[in-house]
């Protein structure tokens, strides 16, 4: 349908067969637009014309003795004729337009994640003293989002990271907490022992008096370097222990892959609920009925409605779906298990070894009947130097 149509209403007409090329000189003789429709069961002609033009075509026709019937009505006059006696309605429709274009210009709501122990109040409070609030305007004289984060860093001890992201009326604030730090060793009361078994590379020595030499084979928890030395004179000085030493540690890693794994598979079966979010309230207004048998999965959707101009409102639909699943017993093939184990052994390398050279490793793989069997061995290069707090009392 054409767009002219539909705004200023359409009529679609019917001519009997034996007057059709009365009228459709009629039209030609006055340039009335038209478009031609489906024919009729009998032959009849169609055409559907503005709704400005039907009423002279009607008067037209039948001056000159032109069957013409009406057939359908449409367009935006049409659909706005029904609702005449409704006008509180449409005045609301125009309202609520109007207000959410002129809001568009104004904060309408604060989304806080990724904090634990701070509470969104808290959030909420300090955003509102850095001059970020739902009311405040939005624009070039509105809050500046990088100002905003430097202040809250500053003003508050909590927070070690923040990002304030405006978008349309709505703001995301993701934060990062600062991690609680256990309570570091003083390194002047403090010895340097061995983490790992491992062969002595090299020592660099900032304090402290070194026990172990290059090439010697030491073991967990062994002693590296002193935090006490003998000053011959005055008996024992505690100057603590500093350095790091670099050793060639051997490590094991076994990992099985089982054969045979239970996993889901869906039935089908799903149940939808849909509720409309308003300025961080829900409203449920649709409830798929039934009751949901078995395990299921929970899957939160969140849709955002946005003005026109691409502003993104405070306003959507949030989904929940449940889907129905049931466990069954699945074989692996061997060569599945097989890549299953060399990703768990990646992770792992990339876990244990992150702070250390991997210089190499050797895999050997078997299988039995129920399990993938990988083992490997690695060496490392890394500092194994860890502080451990010495206890001393002055004289």
């Amino acid at each position: 349908m054409r767009i002219p149509y539909y705004l200023l209403g359409y009529e679609d007409m019917e001519v009997c067969r034996r007057h059709t090329d009365c009228f459709l000189n009629l039209c030609r003789s006055a340039k009335v637009a038209y478009q031609p429709r489906s024919a009729g069961e009998e032959g009849q002609l169609r055409v559907r014309c503005l709704a400005t033009r039907a009423a002279w075509l009607h008067r037209a026709c039948h001056a000159r003795g032109i069957e013409l019937q009406s057939v359908h009505r449409g367009g935006l006059p049409v659909l706005l004729a029904r609702y005449r006696y409704r006008i509180g309605l449409l005045i609301g429709v125009l309202l609520a337009c109007f207000l959410l274009y002129i809001g568009s210009g104004v904060l309408w709501d604060v989304r806080i994640s990724g904090n634990k122990t701070v509470s969104d109040e808290r959030i909420l409070e300090q955003l509102a003293a850095c001059g970020l609030t739902i009311g405040c305007r939005l624009g070039e004289d509105g809050p500046d989002s990088r100002e905003i984060e430097n202040r809250m860093l500053r003003t508050t001890p909590e927070i070690a990271w923040i990002s304030v992201n405006l978008r349309g009326t709505v703001a995301n604030v993701q934060v990062r907490e600062l991690q609680a730090q256990d309570s570091a060793v003083e390194t002047q009361t403090a010895n340097l022992v061995a983490a790992y078994d491992g062969i002595v590379e090299s020592v660099r020595l900032l304090s402290g008096e070194v026990v172990v030499e290059v090439g010697q084979q030491v073991r967990a928890g062994e002693l590296l370097i002193s935090g006490v030395r003998d000053s011959g004179v005055y008996g024992f000085d505690v100057i603590g222990a500093r350095g790091e030493v670099m050793a060639r540690t051997e490590h094991a890693q076994v990992i099985q892959i089982p054969l045979q794994v239970e996993q889901k598979a869906y039935t089908g079966e799903e149940k939808c609920e849909k509720s409309i979010f308003f300025f961080g309230k829900s409203i449920k207004f649709s409830k798929s009925t039934g009751i949901i048998g078995g395990s299921c999965d929970t899957i939160y959707m969140m849709e955002n409605w946005t003005l026109p101009t691409g502003v993104e409102l405070p306003v959507g639909i949030r989904y929940t779906r449940h889907k129905v699943y049931e466990m069954e017993t699945v074989q692996r093939t061997r060569r599945q298990a097989y890549e299953l184990a060399v990703r768990a052994l990646d992770e792992h390398l990339s876990e244990s070894a992150a702070d250390a050279l991997l210089l190499s490793k050797s895999i050997r793989v078997s299988y039995t009947e129920t399990h993938c069997i990988l083992v490997c061995d690695y060496t490392c290069l890394r500092n194994i130097a860890v502080a451990v707090p010495l206890e001393y009392q002055e004289n």
